[in-house]
């Protein structure tokens, strides 16, 4: 009868580790769905929205507000610690977009080097007529490279929800 109750035991662990595994990679494909669907539709609007169509204009942004843009962009290139080629691709058509100056630029160009400390991003600085903005931004800069990595995934939601 002991030997029953090992085997009970073993079924129960097995069926929890399985349930376990399986929910954290259902939420890791959903969050992953969830973000690519979003950015589809984010890269629509985005597209307005740098040119003056959308509700909320890059355009509007003032000078401190379109580096923090960036500055933020930057930082989630870099989730994955290693910034890709169609990541940067979306951050030089950015900061085309966005009209930054030579010395702007630059300065974009060491944030694609080296990432922007934590404490330079903070979101408690976007300012709240921004937010969207910088989220649907965000959005398109995490599928820029065609995949999800869950730690973007994990940092997008830490980021929507101090947004929101």
């Amino acid at each position: 009868m002991s030997g029953d109750g090992g085997l009970e035991r073993g079924l129960e662990r097995g069926l929890e580790r399985g349930l376990e595994r399986g929910l954290e990679r259902g939420l890791e494909r959903g969050l992953e769905r969830g973000l690519a669907r979003s950015a589809v539709a984010s890269r629509g609007a985005l597209h307005e929205t740098a040119h003056g169509v959308g509700s909320r204009p890059m355009q509007t942004l003032d000078r401190e507000d379109r580096l923090r843009l960036v500055k933020f962009i930057c930082s989630f290139a870099w989730a994955d610690l290693e910034v890709q080629d169609a990541e940067r691709k979306f951050v030089h058509k950015l900061v085309k977009e966005l009209g930054l100056d030579e010395a702007e630029r630059a300065k974009v160009e060491e944030w694609l080097e080296v990432p922007p400390r934590a404490e330079e991003v903070d979101p408690a600085d976007i300012p709240r007529a921004h937010r969207q903005l910088f989220l649907d931004t965000v959005r398109a800069i995490i599928v820029a490279d065609g995949k999800v990595d869950a730690d973007e995934a994990e940092n997008f939601a830490i980021l929507e929800a101090l947004l929101k």
